[in-house]
């Protein structure tokens, strides 16, 4: 910084300074409002289950778990339906 010689420079100077100090304090403010909402329980976990839910291992695991029962399930169903213990007996060999 240069040196101040007049009392006008020095009113500059400090205007300068109080603005710089303003609008650094506004950022400050600004800064922890936001720190302050992320850190809010409801707010970390919408992001920890907005990033669980959208990772793309996750949904193809989610997938075949359910594709698995879901064929599961009716494979059972359908075997248990089926009339004859010959057939069952066929079935049950082959697979």
């Amino acid at each position: 910084m240069q040196k101040i010689t007049s009392t006008t420079e020095l009113k500059d100077a400090i205007r300068q300074l109080e603005y710089k100090q303003t609008s650094e304090e506004q950022l400050l403010k600004d800064q922890f409002r936001l720190t302050r909402e992320r850190l809010a329980p409801v707010n970390m976990l919408k992001t920890t289950l907005s990033e669980v839910f959208t990772a793309p291992y996750l949904i193809r695991a989610v997938l075949k778990a359910a594709v698995g029962l879901t064929s599961g399930y009716f494979s059972r169903r359908y075997f248990t339906s089926v009339p004859g213990t010959l057939l069952k007996r066929l079935l049950s060999r082959i697979f």
